[in-house]
Parts: structure tokens; C-alpha cells; sequence
């Protein structure tokens, strides 16, 4: 199956929330109390729209060029100086949440990820997979890995 990376853009962003859904779909039970509608889809998407438009953010798709499908998306958040705890801590806003959100359980996966985010990376200069999300129909078979290698490579600058 070929693919070939490109950059994410706007009229991506519905794809980019449902993909994510399918990849994680085995550990969502826990975070929704039903599959999201697509009212609530679509509230996703606008939301991700910030990470799009966020100075740091690199995001890539990965497409299957034999059917122009969605295929795999990486979002990275590059940081070469240092910043503030406050400047840290002022990227930890949660959006609304979903009506099938069980708010309990994404809030307390998030403080434990933002907590460790602050101490151990902090301020200091650093390439983060903020998400990785390949269509289980299409993983193991380099989606990932080369999604993944952009941000190595970054890193290694």
C-alpha cells in the first residue's frame, strides 16, 4: 500500500478527529459513555483547529495514494528555547467537553500528562508527539514509523 506524508490542513480536520477515534477506539469506553455523535465530531474538529493554528505545531497526514484516504496523523509541538512555567502552563486548556465525555476520567488522564510534562520536560528546549493515530487497518505497515521519523529527525537538528 503507498503512502506519501503532506502537511494537515483545515479541510482535514473532521478526518483527523475520526481516525483518532477509530485508532483508539479499544480504550474509549472509558473516556466516553457512547460513541460521539457527529454534532459532537464536528465540535472536535473546530476544537482542533487551534492546534493547527499553534505556533509550535507541526502536524502531518499520512495518505493512501491509491484511495486519497486519511491514513494516519501526527501532531508534533517543537519548542527551540526555553519558556516560562507560565508559558508552559498556559497550553494546559482543556476544551469543552462532549456530552458523551465522562469529564471525570479525561480530566484525571490529562492532570497526570500535564504533571509529567512539567517535570520532566518544563521550560526547557524539546520535540514533543503531542498525538499519533494510524488506522488500525493500516498499522504495521511503516504509517507510524514514518510519521514518527520526522519528529526524530527534528530532534537530531
Amino acid at each position: 500500500m503507498p503512502f506519501e506524508i503532506f502537511s494537515l490542513t483545515r479541510d482535514d480536520l473532521l478526518d483527523w478527529v475520526h481516525l483518532h477515534y477509530l485508532a483508539f477506539d479499544p480504550l474509549l469506553p472509558s473516556l466516553y459513555t457512547s460513541p460521539p455523535s457527529e454534532e459532537s465530531f464536528a465540535r472536535l474538529a473546530r476544537d482542533r483547529l487551534k492546534a493547527l493554528e499553534f505556533p509550535s505545531a507541526s502536524i502531518f497526514k499520512a495518505m493512501d495514494t491509491d484511495t486519497n484516504k486519511i491514513i494516519g496523523v501526527a501532531y508534533w509541538k517543537i519548542y527551540t528555547s526555553e519558556r516560562t512555567m507560565e508559558e508552559v502552563e498556559s497550553e494546559f486548556v482543556l476544551p469543552d467537553p462532549q456530552p458523551e465525555t465522562r469529564v471525570e476520567v479525561r480530566n484525571g488522564k490529562w492532570a497526570g500528562i500535564w504533571a509529567s510534562r512539567c517535570e520532566v520536560m518544563g521550560g526547557n528546549p524539546h520535540v514533543l508527539l503531542e498525538s499519533l493515530a494510524v488506522l488500525p487497518e493500516y498499522q504495521r505497515q511503516g504509517v507510524g514509523t514514518t510519521l514518527v521519523q520526522w519528529g526524530v529527525d527534528q530532534a537530531n537538528k
